[in-house]
């Protein structure tokens, strides 16, 4: 039977769990009072966005440890990252982060500063309806996130020669539509782009579902930089986001900018394999770079490399959709980061696995439902990447830097 594997993509790509449908009573599941009302499309400084935003959010977040404020903010909204001292006084190259549906800046932190002690200017968007509360994106829309995006890459271009964009998951989804926008962009690196979802047929019903159903997964939250709830609303524009970014290549006969992509085979939020048809064929460029890790040795591109995901010896089984951002030392989401995934209330991964993975001192890791091999069972979740160094450098030699 599909269903239940079909719901479970649905809220992995939500970053979220089965848990609930009634909603409760509680500011964390009813919008803020009033929308962050900075005007993207009116040119003004990055600085002045990363002061109102943090001042918006400031006021309108629902704490998830009211003792460690500063620490929760500082995590999760805008910022810059001025080129450190023994840098070119002005940089030339410059990039753009955009996090995930369900994410807030922190999700690109580990990448940012990498790229950032690489001589890159760094600035880091948080997107419309992101790090206040999941019911802020109940009236959300993808024309917010394009105009956020849009205002974002045109600071850039003020300041340095070269715009690369960094998006992870609707991150990566909304710098390939804003590249059809800005083809002079030097390129784009894309971690786990949401350009197709597994089992879309039924996430696209979420158009109107939306209309009868306010969210997709209602649970408590466990984690200070991600939603653990999803509203109908954010997955709906998430895939007419897809569906216009694809309309928009085909019309637009593909993209100019360069491509740098990291897939993994097993993303049970992602179609990889249909996602880097779409970058095959989107991208002509002679520089663009694929990076698929699972089975497989041989493509029709040849600037396609796979790589396999299996590491016995880190008892890592394969890669999930959230791997690629995080350094194995992330204090949260690294190899002894403080929160564990193990899945539990998610579908395929019933209450007695959830709980063995948490009580196993190193389980095995990858993507939740990939395996019903009980050799690799308990499985916790992959949230860091064990490639991370090879996959920074790899971005190094795509922006020319070496």
């Amino acid at each position: 039977m599909k269903t239940p594997r079909i719901l479970i993509s649905m809220l992995l790509l939500a970053g979220v769990t089965a848990c609930g449908s009634i909603t409760p009573d509680e500011a964390y599941y009813r919008p803020s009072v009033e929308a962050f009302e900075f005007d993207f499309k009116r040119e003004t400084s990055f600085k002045k966005y990363i002061e109102e935003n943090i001042a918006y959010v400031k006021k309108h977040r629902v704490y998830l440890d009211a003792g460690n404020v500063d620490l929760e903010l500082s995590r999760i909204t805008p910022y810059e990252l001025p080129v450190p001292p023994g840098c070119d006084a002005k940089p030339s190259r410059g990039a753009l982060l955009i996090h995930g549906i369900s994410d807030t800046t922190y999700s690109l932190k580990d990448v940012a500063e990498f790229l950032n002690s690489e001589c890159v200017l760094i600035r880091a968007m948080l997107l419309p309806g992101h790090g206040t509360r999941p019911a802020d994106l109940l009236q959300i829309t993808k024309e917010d996130w394009i105009e956020a995006v849009d205002f974002g890459i045109r600071s850039l271009k003020n300041e340095v020669d070269h715009v690369y964009v960094v998006g992870f998951s609707l991150g990566g989804l909304l710098a390939t539509h804003a590249a059809t926008k800005h083809p002079d962009l030097s390129g784009l690196v894309l971690l786990s782009p949401s350009l197709h979802v597994v089992y879309s047929p039924l996430v696209w019903q979420t158009r109107w579902l939306r209309y009868i159903w306010d969210w997709v997964d209602i649970d408590p939250e466990e984690s200070p930089v991600r939603y653990h709830s999803m509203p109908t609303n954010g997955l709906a524009e998430l895939m007419e986001l897809k569906s216009k970014t694809i309309r928009t290549l085909r019309r637009k006969k593909g993209l100019r900018p360069p491509v740098f992509a990291m897939l993994a085979e097993h993303d049970v939020s992602v179609h990889s394999g249909k996602t880097l048809k779409v970058l095959h064929k989107a991208s002509s460029h002679e520089k663009s770079r694929f990076i698929y890790y699972g089975d497989g040795d041989e493509s029709e591109d040849n600037r396609t490399e796979y790589r396999s995901a299996y590491r016995p010896d880190l008892k890592i089984l394969n890669f999930s959709h959230v791997t690629f951002p995080y350094s194995p030392d992330n204090a949260l989401f690294g190899e002894k980061g403080e929160i564990r995934e193990c899945g539990d209330n998610i579908g395929v991964v019933n209450e007695e696995e959830a709980e063995a993975c948490h009580g196993v001192d190193i389980p095995w890791k990858g993507e939740f439902g990939s395996t019903r091999d009980a050799k690799y069972l308990p499985l916790q979740r992959l949230t860091y990447n064990p490639d991370f160094a090879r996959m920074t450098n790899d971005i190094l030699s795509f922006i020319d830097i070496q």
